[in-house]
């Protein structure tokens, strides 16, 4: 509030919403005020700045007859009272004001000598613009947000919550880059659209969070209806944008929405899901889980020129060359350049990296199934049961060890034959699995268990 409206509004009973003689105020805008005197309206005259054809009536106005006369003054530093009309009407418009200022108004008729009492008018605020919504969202301001929302009508409110600032983003999608959850409640409960993609990338709201690794809010939008497949200007799936984020949580609800099939779908650069892990994340959890569930270690982006393999030796990541090479990547493959794996890693002086491949290759059935990852991953589920309710510490006895192997197989994913390398049918790898002679069951044992190559062949 500025000084001049303080001043104004300690002036104690000086000014009053009713004039003696009965002017009042009967409407307002922020730019706008309509007065009126006594109860009947008549004609509408208007006055602004630019038009004073009001004045022209002093001339033809009876002097013996019943007309009014109206004055403003805009506060401190104005001209003093301006006449705005003269005429026979019972109302009268003042508009061409500024938002929120204060006027005094004060009216006479023909006749009286004194003038009477004046009253004061403010214009309303400016409406709330798609800036003002924004920057509080922006700065993280709940307050703002709660009161820009609370107080704007629906038709506006609707504009509001559906533009885009100058980085192509709605309020929705800046509130979940933030990772602000109770704004990003607050507009979604107010009508925000859950699914419009940002100009230019396209991208949605869900892909934001996603990006940035806040669970609760992809939790939020996934309950609100967020699209799982949409795909932005790149190609890339919300799949692929909770890679960017490494958030092991929301990577496996989005292969829970999407399938395998579309989970595991390539960018307009060839890159996978797997691949792009390799690239841009250091979370080894993250490429078990994906090759758990079926992706393709051998992948290669569009323009051939490297593998996944090769990625990992790009990226210098030597826990990622040496899962890839135990789960099938294929260490022979050449790019179109010509070059294979180790000759990219002696190239780039990765040492390290080259001499875990060389072993790789000169070591026959390195390379471990598809099957036996899902069940060893299974097994380790099974020990953590056991372990809850006490067995881990118990004698391991052929009951115990058949139960476990039989849960096993019944939850494995690859339901018709689970260790398809090996003949024979599924049961008889119960009976014919080695058991660990120890006092007593462990994570070690399990694994024993469950590997392919411990069974014997029949």
């Amino acid at each position: 509030m500025n000084s001049s409206r303080r001043r104004l509004d300690n002036s104690g009973e000086r000014y009053a919403h009713i004039a003696s003689n009965g002017l009042r105020v009967t409407k307002r805008t922020s730019q706008a005020v309509t007065l009126a005197w006594p109860e009947n309206e008549q004609d509408v005259v208007t006055f602004t700045d630019s038009n004073v054809s009001c004045f022209d009536l002093t001339t033809e106005l009876d002097s013996n007859g019943n007309w009014f006369e109206v004055q403003m003054k805009t506060g401190e530093g104005s001209k003093g009272w301006v006449t705005i009309y003269k005429g026979y009407g019972l109302r009268c418009e003042v508009d061409g004001l500024k938002p929120d200022t204060l006027v005094l108004f004060r009216m006479k008729r023909n006749g009286d000598k004194k003038w009477g009492t004046e009253i004061i008018a403010s214009t309303d605020p400016p409406p709330v613009s798609a800036e003002d919504l924004g920057r509080a969202v922006e700065m993280n301001s709940e307050y703002l947000v709660t009161r820009i929302l609370g107080n704007t009508q629906a038709p506006l409110l609707k504009r509001l919550l559906g533009s885009h600032d100058r980085n192509g983003m709605t309020p929705l999608m800046v509130a979940c880059h933030n990772g602000n959850f109770t704004i990003a409640k607050m507009l979604l409960s107010c009508g925000s659209r859950v699914n419009d993609a940002s100009t230019g990338i396209k991208r949605s709201s869900l892909m934001f969070a996603c990006i940035m690794a806040k669970f609760n809010i992809v939790q939020l939008l996934d309950q609100h209806g967020a699209d799982w497949h949409h795909k932005d200007k790149g190609g890339c799936s919300s799949m692929h944008h909770a890679i960017n984020g490494g958030h092991m949580g929301i990577v496996r609800l989005a292969f829970a929405k999407m399938g395998q099939k579309s989970a595991f779908e390539k960018d307009h650069s060839g890159w996978t899901p797997l691949m792009r892990t390799v690239i841009t994340s250091n979370n080894l959890d993250i490429v078990k889980f994906l090759v758990g569930k079926g992706a393709d270690p051998n992948g290669v982006d569009r323009s051939n020129s490297k593998s996944i393999l090769m990625a990992a030796i790009l990226s210098q990541k030597l826990e990622f060359v040496r899962f890839l090479l135990e789960w099938g990547a294929d260490p022979y493959f050449k790019n179109k350049n010509g070059k294979n794996c180790i000759e990219i890693a002696k190239g780039l002086g990765y040492q390290d990296i080259a001499k875990a491949i060389r072993g790789h290759m000169e070591t026959p059935n390195q390379v471990r199934t598809k099957s036996s990852f899902v069940l060893s991953q299974e097994a380790m589920s099974v020990q953590s049961s056991l372990r809850s309710v006490g067995a881990a510490s118990s004698a391991p006895t052929d009951t115990i060890s058949s139960l476990m192997v039989d849960q096993v197989l019944e939850n494995s994913n690859d339901t018709d034959d689970p260790f398809p390398d090996f003949p024979g049918p599924v049961r008889g790898a119960r009976e014919s699995a080695k058991f660990a002679p120890t006092g007593k069951v462990t994570g070690a044992d399990v694994e024993y268990l469950m590997k392919p190559t411990d069974v014997k062949k029949w």
